[in-house]
């Protein structure tokens, strides 16, 4: 895949074709991290980044959803699309039942 294969932002979730996922997390094969799946768009996924650094518009989780690591973990609240075939096969990683909540919260605004 080349930097041309990356969408981001392009999605708007209130198109018709637009839909919400069950919440999982899956690994980005282009920036090699972790992403939480909110939803789909025909060919591509609607998602969240995760990161382990605290950077603009992020919030710290209240559990590293990763059960090997330790260090603290941070989702952008920022949405953002790609092609589904730039994801591996879903993580065996879970959220925190309060880090659920705030991005299903999230979703929802998203998904109205």
């Amino acid at each position: 895949m080349t930097i041309n294969d990356i969408r981001l932002d392009l999605v708007r979730p209130t198109s018709s074709t637009a839909r919400r996922l069950a919440i999982h997390i899956r690994k980005n094969n282009i920036s090699n991290h972790p992403t939480i799946i909110i939803g789909e768009d025909g060919q591509s996924y609607l998602f969240l980044p995760m990161t382990t650094h605290p950077i603009a518009q992020t919030v710290r989780l209240r559990r590293n959803p990763n059960p090997q690591s330790r260090e603290p973990s941070y989702v952008i609240l920022r949405m953002r699309a790609n092609k589904k075939s730039a994801f591996s096969a879903p993580l065996n990683w879970t959220l925190s039942p309060e880090d659920y909540r705030m991005i299903e919260e999230y979703a929802r605004k998203k998904f109205r």
